[in-house]
């Protein structure tokens, strides 16, 4: 169901906009600075257990695959979320790569599942088993309905979790690259931007100077310098809605 308050009231999306201000203006003058600044940012790199989720900015967990894999052949999906090696499978209500996958099947299928959140739980149960992995588990998201974020971090070490940091860095899309191949990983950037921009996430608040944040993260410089390149390539698609910036992560 969709939450009436996003699509008849501007005053939570102004809160969260307003809220996140402060901390886009330190990002604005580059992220590496200010990443070195926080003490502990290492605790982002060690979450206590490697928890599979999608790569929906009100998740937590440091391995994201669109929807556990959903959009993709089976085959495909299984293979990425046994590199993953995950701990935990999580799915979520209202997910949006489980919408898009719910929508791709025959009208029988649909009837069998009877909803994109059932399809998305029978999914990450599938995958759970075939993994050998205990029953997957339920995330909730908060807030219903709305993306609060404009930040899509693109992970090369697969170990980034940003929800660890508590405020110190914005919530945000996490997409593993480490885990994925170039063009699965620019396809789901491209995806997670098209939701911050949509009318799930801030819309046209989105647009030169206001951009979405593509944030790099690799083990070594020339390794940020690489994805910083792909990310550049999905960026270059949406002018005026994406900017490019990257830093190294601590040693581990």
């Amino acid at each position: 169901m969709e939450n009436p308050e996003f699509h008849h009231g501007t005053d939570m999306r102004s809160s969260y906009w307003d809220a996140q201000a402060p901390l886009f203006a330190k990002l604005s003058e580059g992220v590496s600075s200010y990443v070195l600044g926080i003490p502990d940012i290492g605790r982002a790199f060690k979450g206590e257990n490697r928890k599979a989720a999608c790569i929906d900015d009100r998740l937590t967990g440091n391995l994201r695959l669109a929807g556990l894999g959903i959009l993709l052949p089976k085959e495909e999906a299984r293979a990425i979320l046994k590199q993953m090696k995950p701990e935990i499978l999580c799915w979520h209500p209202g997910c949006g790569a489980a919408a898009a996958a719910y929508d791709r099947l025959s009208p029988e299928e649909q009837a069998t599942y009877g909803s994109p959140d059932a399809y998305a739980k029978a999914f990450a149960g599938e995958m759970a088993h075939e993994l050998g992995l205990p029953p997957a588990e339920r995330a909730n998201v908060e807030p219903e309905g709305f993306h609060p974020t404009r930040v899509v971090y693109y992970d090369g070490t697969g170990d980034f979790d940003p929800s660890l940091l508590d405020e110190t860095m914005p919530p945000g899309f996490v997409v593993s690259r480490r885990y994925m191949d170039e063009e699965l990983s620019k396809e789901t950037v491209d995806f997670s931007l098209g939701i911050a921009i949509g009318d799930h996430g801030f819309g046209n608040r989105i647009g030169p100077g206001s951009e979405v944040l593509f944030i790099a993260i690799g083990n070594d410089s020339a390794d940020v310098e690489k994805l910083k390149r792909e990310l550049t390539e999905v960026a270059s698609r949406h002018s005026g809605k994406a900017k490019v910036d990257g830093f190294v992560a601590p040693p581990r």
